[in-house]
């Protein structure tokens, strides 16, 4: 994740989290860049003020749960959003619980009218205490989307893609990060296949000591 000069990062994830306190507060200080932070309990209040704090600070970086996609988009107050301009934001990272497709396409659609890119969300995995960042997608990419059948999701097995949107759905959330090498392990033995489910184990320079 590359951050230059002119980035701006609003978040109002708590601080007591890694995405927020590291994500949200020691990232853009460590990369020498502006931050505006919004307390939690304000925007679970009025989730307006995430949207408007973007707009005002013309940031370019923020962060959220999967719960914060959808309790802005389906709690935004619209009238006191009139005048707001999202266009500056480059990605908004969706982190620290599963990732819906249904609500990444429900936050591009409530708020694209504000100039809010289709393709900013950017799905990435964690693994909290661990470290903040395992795996992240390219930038300005599509969701890349995934139906596997319910039947097919064991540790060992194989999963079966399909092509109908009524099985299970899971959004892709990319590539390991640099530095960091990705295995999955079954039993005693490390998987060599693609698309087998296994435990997942981390190594490299971003894992907590």
């Amino acid at each position: 994740m590359k951050t230059d000069k002119n980035d701006f990062v609003c978040s109002w994830t708590p601080l007591t989290h890694d995405l927020g306190i590291i994500g949200g507060h020691m990232m853009p200080m460590y990369s020498e860049i502006s931050q505006n932070l919004i307390s939690t309990n304000y925007y679970l209040k009025n989730p307006s003020v995430w949207l408007r704090k973007m707009s005002q600070y013309k940031a370019t970086l923020s962060a959220s749960p999967n719960f914060g996609f959808y309790y802005a988009a389906k709690h935004a107050d619209h009238k006191s959003l009139h005048a707001i301009d999202l266009s500056s934001i480059r990605y908004i990272l969706n982190g620290a619980e599963p990732v819906s497709y249904d609500v990444c396409c429900k936050f591009i659609e409530t708020f694209h009218r504000y100039g809010l890119k289709k393709k900013s969300i950017l799905p990435v995995y964690g693994m909290a205490e661990a470290c903040l960042a395992v795996t992240i997608p390219e930038l300005h990419k599509p969701l890349k989307v995934y139906y596997i059948k319910r039947s097919a999701l064991r540790l060992g097995e194989e999963v079966k893609i399909i092509n109908t949107n009524d099985e299970a759905c899971f959004v892709g959330v990319g590539r390991s990060v640099k530095g960091c090498s990705v295995k999955l392990l079954h039993g005693n033995k490390y998987i060599e296949r693609d698309k087998v489910i296994g435990e997942i184990l981390i190594k490299g320079e971003n894992v907590s000591k």
